[in-house]
């Protein structure tokens, strides 16, 4: 995270319009929003449907823990 803060992210802003980059943070809120919160070794690679499913239950679990 530190790095994508104080490197990646400053060259992104440079090189880069503020629509693009608007975009780009909608594209990673939407990821973030629907990626599991734990790692699951078991999930075939690319199931959109598995990791949708996942990231609720994760999500789920995460509030009724205090986790969030």
């Amino acid at each position: 995270v530190k790095e994508e803060e104080t490197e990646v992210f400053p060259k992104l802003e440079q090189s880069v319009t503020k629509t693009r980059l608007e975009e780009v943070g909608r594209e990673l809120k939407k990821a973030k929003d629907s990626a599991p919160t734990r790692p699951h070794p078991n999930q075939p690679p690319a199931n959109e449907l598995t990791a949708w499913a996942n990231s609720v239950v994760d999500k789920a679990r995460d509030r009724v823990s205090g986790r969030s």
